[in-house]
């Protein structure tokens, strides 16, 4: 009789399920594009095919090869049943600002799908993003109507794939099974090319991303993070892990190698004397396809458009950060606490010392080095909360 009874349960839990997945499609709009073209110059795509209901966040890449600039308008959300493709309806409380947002030519942009701001289910199935657009200049306004579309399709699944990592120790020691699962190993000759430039390809959209790396012979795990503007690694070394963030991509221009930087134009800080020690300053990445080695030289050209030596230091995440910037009247430091910026008064004499560079210590707190006239470096504690030069 118990048997009877939990099989009885069982199947009003499976067709409860079901009806909550059942999506009325009475209820929805059906998506209409009506006029709207397709331009073969004009790129949509997704950062995975597939997603899980869990994912809260979903990304995609907006790239524009068209002569034009170009405009788009707020991307929307498709869900497909049968032949038919329906909009994802919006909460009642959603509503959007009326930024206006370029796309040059030959450049591209990211952006996410959140799923909490829609009235849906999101049962697993097929589903799409649909970006209306248009082609002008940079003066077009946005009471001009868009004329062309772009979609990206993916599915949300049980099971997505995903790369999942090792602890560590395990994957140090484990190495050959991990190749088909996102992993680099380091050696005479680079295993997993492909997944560096994925990464560097991801996070030069803004896409959060993530690789890890291994050199079995020198005993060194390196994990990357990619998000929001910061670059974390944490690294394995001599059974203890260290963690480094760094806020810009520099290409060096005589090897061609990719390095992460807290400096904006690395080559600059070498050449003006300032601190830049490796993993610290600065760490080698290495070689990257040569589509990523154009979109780090427009990313460089774009960010050194001045000849101020400008570096940015995360306290171990994007909210906190320590920056130190040349103008024409001496060099400024300034910090970041919580999202809010603001530019420091100096604390100490110029004319007696400049600061030269910047290192993590806490979530709090910056070391910040000095130089002195004769050449000499001394040390100070900024506290980003505070503002205060210790």
């Amino acid at each position: 009789m118990k048997k009877l009874w939990i099989v009885i349960v069982c199947l009003i839990l499976l067709v409860s399920c079901k009806k909550e997945d059942a999506v009325d499609v009475a209820n929805l709009t059906p998506a209409d594009h009506t006029g709207l073209q397709e331009d073969p110059q004009v790129f949509l795509t997704m950062d995975y095919e597939d997603y899980t209901r869990e994912d809260d966040q979903i990304y995609w890449i907006l790239e524009n090869e068209n002569d034009k600039t170009l405009i788009p308008e707020i991307a929307c959300l498709e869900y497909q049943q049968g032949n038919t493709w329906y909009m994802v309806p919006l909460k009642n409380n959603v509503t959007f600002t009326a930024e206006q947002t370029l796309i040059l030519s030959g450049s591209r942009k990211s952006g996410r799908v959140a799923k909490d701001i829609y009235d849906f289910s999101f049962p697993e199935g097929h589903y799409r993003v649909s970006i209306a657009y248009r082609l002008g200049d940079e003066n077009d306004t946005l009471q001009t109507p868009s004329d062309h579309i772009a979609c990206a399709e993916f599915d949300i699944t049980k099971n997505a794939k995903r790369v999942e990592y090792m602890q560590f120790v395990e994957q140090l020691y484990d190495l050959e099974p991990s190749l088909d699962n996102g992993l680099v190993i380091l050696g005479d000759t680079v295993k997993g090319q492909e997944v560096v430039d994925r990464f560097l390809d991801r996070a030069l959209c803004g896409v959060p991303a993530e690789m890890r790396m291994i050199d079995p012979e020198e005993d060194v795990q390196q994990h990357f993070y990619y998000n929001d503007g910061c670059w974390t690694v944490q690294e394995y070394r001599n059974r203890a892990v260290h963690t480094y963030c760094y806020s810009y991509i520099y290409l060096d221009p005589d090897v061609g190698e990719v390095f992460l930087s807290n400096y904006k134009d690395l080559g600059k800080a070498l050449e003006e004397d300032f601190v830049v020690n490796e993993p610290d300053e600065m760490l080698q990445i290495g070689p990257a396809s040569d589509e990523n080695e154009e979109w780090i030289r427009k990313r460089m050209e774009n960010e050194q458009q001045n000849s101020a030596l400008e570096m940015k230091v995360y306290l171990f995440g994007p909210d906190n950060a320590i920056t130190l910037s040349t103008w024409n009247d001496g060099i400024h430091l300034g910090r970041k606490y919580g999202g809010t910026e603001e530019i420091l008064q100096p604390g100490y004499s110029p004319e007696e010392m400049q600061p030269v560079g910047i290192r993590a210590m806490k979530e709090t707190d910056g070391l910040i080095f000095f130089r002195t006239p004769e050449g000499d470096l001394t040390q100070k504690i900024l506290n980003v909360k505070t503002g205060e030069l210790e």
